[in-house]
């Protein structure tokens, strides 16, 4: 048996046809799919050139492909569900199981193994989204970095731009962020930030880059930056708290409920898994981090699996991890 899975995000789109073993036989990456950004005819032409790549890698297996799940960024709306599915059928073989969803599905089974739970990501963006029985689903955050984006790559890289100003007009304490970012804008003062930031077209990319200089000022004992990631941690916390209360407000969960930390943010975790952990006590519920060991294509290669009927096994685990490695 063959199947198709679909990783549709905001800056690449990956897709990958597996068999049930967990062997795969074709990859390919193309750009962004998100339809809400880029408008439909140029998801299209990014989707077409997908899965042209992975046919033409493998003809015959793409030939037998009997189900496909696409996670895709922009694809929580019912209407958007139904037109991505439209789309995708078009260059699919006839008669091939086709399911649309939000891209934190993927994420989500890639630490579950296609189990409900919830996951936090925190990449450039955030978003926490869970899952529980009768596939009862909510979400908490994802709005945008207009409103926030707590706990994000921008949220983080925005706190630091603000805290050099807040050295710079002597209202806030010394820190090395300052010398880190202004050195690597090659910049000798810090006004000279101002028209960086204030792109509009690239302030929200430009400011999560950006979090990359906290993690490194806090490996070197910056207090401000130790403040920024555990605030960051406390955001995501609360996020994930949130969800986990809205989702099983009506009904005591008596099993442990995995929680899936997602996202290029979780390359760090240790800053990050004490505060959530600490924020994450219930009376009567329980909960388990998981870093996942799959990237985010294998949950949506699991959604395809699970719409097919097929159990997911070690087995499948151990061989896609050598194969994506």
């Amino acid at each position: 048996m063959f199947v198709l899975g679909i990783d549709g995000g905001g800056t690449k789109t990956i897709g990958v046809l597996c068999d049930h073993h967990g062997r795969v036989y074709s990859r390919a990456v193309v750009g962004p799919t998100n339809p809400n950004s880029l408008g439909y005819d140029r998801v299209e032409t990014e989707i077409q050139k997908l899965l042209d790549s992975i046919r033409e890698q493998t003809p015959d297996c793409f030939a037998k492909v009997t189900s496909f799940f696409a996670g895709m960024s922009g694809g929580d709306r019912e209407e958007d569900k139904r037109r991505m599915s439209g789309l995708f059928q078009q260059y699919l073989p006839k008669g091939c199981q086709v399911q649309v969803d939000h891209d934190a599905v993927n994420a989500l089974y890639s630490g579950t193994l296609g189990k409900p739970g919830v996951v936090h990501i925190s990449g450039t963006g955030s978003i926490t989204f869970g899952i529980r029985a009768q596939n009862i689903r909510t979400r908490v955050g994802g709005w945008g970095f207009l409103l926030g984006d707590p706990g994000s790559g921008y949220s983080i890289g925005h706190r630091a731009v603000k805290a050099i100003f807040d050295e710079f007009d002597g209202i806030g304490e010394k820190t090395i962020l300052t010398s880190f970012i202004l050195n690597h804008f090659h910049l000798g003062h810090v006004p000279g930030l101002i028209p960086i930031i204030y792109d509009m077209k690239k302030a929200r990319e430009i400011l999560a880059s950006l979090s990359r200089f906290v993690f490194l000022a806090a490996e070197q004992g910056d207090h401000v930056a130790k403040q920024i990631l555990y605030k960051a941690g406390q955001e995501m916390a609360m996020s994930i708290r949130a969800l986990i209360l809205k989702l099983h407000q009506d009904e005591p969960n008596h099993e442990t409920i995995p929680v899936v930390l997602a996202g290029g943010i979780f390359h760090k975790a240790d800053w990050f898994v004490p505060v959530i952990e600490e924020i994450l006590q219930f009376d009567h519920l329980q909960t388990k981090l998981i870093l996942p060991e799959l990237p985010p294509v294998a949950g949506s290669v699991i959604a395809a699996l699970q719409q097919a009927g097929v159990n997911i096994t070690d087995s499948f685990i151990h061989s896609f991890k050598q194969e994506a490695s």
